[in-house]
């Protein structure tokens, strides 16, 4: 055996010799020895912070899922204002409205049980100055005359009271603005000019002459154009207005407030008696007040 072959042998019984004492040493410790070393390698500050991390993140994603739950779950809600005060403050209910019944229009007059007079009864009654003649009930009697009689313009007042009754009547009046109610059956005929041809419809419709709760019916009354202007619902004639000797002739109640003593259709039966008379000059020009004052 050669030199070389010696010095081989001795060095695989050299490595056969460590291998066997290895394999006979090792032994393998338990997990609890091995998880202790790798805890002990770990650093501190970094397990502390991936800790954190670990918490904050499952709140993170606690809170949105219980957000989401909430907002598919239930429809959403809004959240009250923080209060700023201890106090409380108890709010009275707001009061409910209370619709107003529906009233309609007044009926102007109740039911008369007086009898019209026949038209045959009506007492004639004639003003050339002023071109026209109409009959009137036998109880009502020519007040008064106001006349421009220059221009044939003018009105004729009616009562169905005594002259002595119309007097009383006027001290009642005395100091008041408004006329009493007892001359809700007056009639008063206003005559006045009528240059510009306006029709009867025309002048009843104009705005500071319109009524309310009325409606306006075209008419004719002596062959002459003419406008009946009727309280509604009632049914009742308000007043007339005629054109006839260019000018308009207004058959007026002296008050338009009604209930009436009259029966009704009473101002029909008047308006129906009017003629026309060709105009008389005059240099009469009376202005006396219904009652003298």
């Amino acid at each position: 055996m050669t030199d070389d072959e010696r010095r081989d042998v001795t060095q695989e019984e050299r490595v056969a010799r460590v291998l066997r004492r290895r394999t006979r040493d090792t032994q393998v410790p338990p997990f609890s020895v091995i998880q202790a070393r790798l805890q002990r390698r770990a650093p501190l500050p970094l397990m502390l912070s991936a800790g954190v991390a670990v918490v904050l993140l499952a709140l993170v994603v606690g809170s949105a899922l219980a957000e989401r739950r909430g907002t598919v779950g239930a429809p959403a809600t809004p959240t009250p204002p923080a209060p700023t005060s201890t106090m409380t403050v108890v709010r009275s209910p707001e009061p409910t409205p209370t619709p107003m019944p529906y009233s309609p229009p007044p009926a102007f007059r109740p039911a008369s049980t007086a009898t019209a007079v026949p038209a045959n009864a009506l007492i004639r009654h004639a003003n050339a100055v002023l071109g026209y003649s109409i009959g009137m009930p036998p109880t009502y009697r020519l007040a008064l005359s106001q006349l421009d009689g220059p221009n044939n313009t003018g009105q004729d007042f009616f009562s169905p009271r005594s002259e002595q009754a119309d007097r009383e009547l006027c001290e009642r009046e005395r100091g008041s603005h408004t006329g009493s109610p007892d001359r809700v059956d007056d009639l008063r005929v206003s005559v006045s000019r009528n240059d510009a041809g306006i029709s009867p419809v025309e002048f009843v419709n104009a705005p500071n002459r319109r009524i309310v709760f009325t409606s306006v019916e075209r008419v004719t009354i002596d062959g002459h154009e003419a406008a009946r202007v009727v309280h509604q619902p009632s049914g009742d004639t308000a007043y007339y207005v005629i054109s006839a000797n260019a000018r308009l002739y207004e058959f007026t109640p002296f008050s338009l407030s009604q209930p009436e003593t009259n029966p009704k259709g009473w101002l029909d039966e008047i308006a129906k008696s009017f003629t026309v008379l060709p105009l008389e000059p005059s240099s009469v020009i009376s202005v006396q007040p219904l009652c003298g004052n």
